[in-house]
């Protein structure tokens, strides 16, 4: 019925009218998607999408040949994609069924709870890698699945090089727990390196957001009520724009606390695993109404995931890199580096990762040893002091008896002269 609908209007009115459509005006409404694509290894940065160029309608006589051909389009052609969502957060489990590496099979998802903290790295400060910049002219918008901005706030130095950020977006409650504690809301700035595409290269600050009415105006709440928390913030496919300039060094303080650093995923479809997740254990205060204005937006679940398994992953205290989690580039990454030519057969390529994942292999066994031999003498340690104790408690016990031997050597002579008398 829809397309004789739409049949029936072009035929009906392009004869007459040959009109043509302008293309959509500059701040429409339409779907953007960034981290969160429509399908498996699908990324489109939101920070990088473009708005369309403003157009005056036109009269065009070409309209009616425009017309008869969307006729023969829409009776051809099959319907259009929906613009329904691909997914939500009202069903978290039915994720995988679309998105594959949402699977709880997966075993490297975010976000995970963090309580057991390997502290053995020399300690560093985010806020020594973080370059942030103040961006004007920035928009909120909610984009169904979280409130988003984008924009080029800066960069964060990490070892393969810099990370540019993309977008920064909400969850509320946070997603990551801390010892099995869940913070009110936590704030995701999103960076992708350079040069990097799709969902390779991503990095992530989680900042966790503790509610708090006495933080008077500080930075960190200066920062949210320009976005409109605690006022107004957008409805769903909407977006508003910023008053003042948006400044992430706002959050200073925290990124020079400690954090927290382990390989996990994007924390919502498609959920794409080699994600570096650096979680600081600072939080930042986020009043009682501001969550209330997002609530409002995101009623209950809200926009978050449950933790995942660890499965056995390291999480490393105030340190940037897990042993050699630079070390291991994917095909691509070997094939775009230096010296490889579109000639250079794939052998080589293989041998080059080889290589590389051998020195990776190696630096892990490396850290393995030493860990073990760490663990072996703390045990030989023990066990020498157990030994020591053990010694001690024997010679007690020997005494003991012998104490008492004697007493009864003593009580037979009393009895003994007793006797005697």
């Amino acid at each position: 019925m829809w397309r004789l609908s739409v049949v029936a209007f072009f035929v009906a009115f392009a004869p007459v009218c040959g009109y043509v459509a302008p293309p959509p005006t500059k701040g429409s409404a339409s779907p953007t998607r960034g981290l969160r694509g429509r399908g498996q290894g699908h990324f489109s940065p939101w920070a990088e999408a473009t708005e369309q160029a403003e157009a005056e309608a036109s009269w065009n006589p070409l309209g009616l040949g425009f017309a008869l051909g969307m006729v023969i389009v829409l009776l051809t052609s099959s319907p259009a994609p929906s613009m329904a969502e691909d997914w939500d957060h009202n069903d978290i489990p039915g994720w995988n069924k679309k998105f594959p590496m949402c699977s709880q099979r997966s075993e490297s998802q975010s976000p995970v709870d963090i309580k057991e903290v390997d502290a053995s790295k020399p300690p560093q400060s985010l806020a020594d890698f973080a370059n942030y910049n103040p961006v004007s002219a920035t928009q909120i918008v909610h984009n169904g699945h979280v409130m988003q901005v984008n924009g080029k706030f800066g960069q964060l130095r990490l070892p393969d090089g810099e990370y540019e950020v993309k977008q920064f977006h909400f969850h509320f409650p946070a997603e990551h727990k801390i010892n099995g504690k869940l913070a009110a809301g936590e704030m995701h700035i999103v960076h992708q390196r350079k040069g990097a595409s799709g969902t390779d290269g991503l990095a992530v600050v989680g900042i966790l957001l503790s509610e708090t009415n006495n933080a008077g105006n500080s930075e960190e709440i200066k920062f949210l009520t320009n976005l409109g928390f605690g006022s107004e913030l957008p409805v769903k496919g909407e977006k508003t724009n910023n008053a003042d300039m948006v400044d992430l060094n706002a959050f200073k303080a925290q990124l020079r606390s400690g954090f927290y650093h382990y390989s996990g995923s994007l924390t919502t479809p498609p959920c794409s695993e080699g994600v570096r997740w650096y979680v600081v254990n600072q939080t930042a205060p986020v009043t009682s109404a501001m969550i209330k204005t997002f609530k409002e937006r995101f009623p209950e679940p809200g926009d978050a995931r449950p933790v995942q398994g660890l499965n056995g992953r390291p999480v490393l205290l105030n340190h940037l890199s897990l042993a050699g989690e630079f070390d291991s580039p994917s095909l691509i990454e070997v094939l775009r580096q230096p010296g490889l030519n579109a000639d250079t057969s794939l052998e080589a390529a293989k041998k080059r990762i080889k290589q590389k994942l051998e020195r990776s292999m190696k630096a892990i066994d490396d850290e393995a040893a030493a860990k073990k031999k760490a663990l072996v003498d703390e045990s030989e340690k023990k066990s020498a002091l157990l030994s020591e104790k053990i010694n001690a408690l024997s010679e007690r016990r020997q005494a003991a008896r012998l104490a008492q031997l004697k007493a009864e050597e003593a009580e037979a002579e009393l009895e003994a002269l007793e006797l005697i008398g």
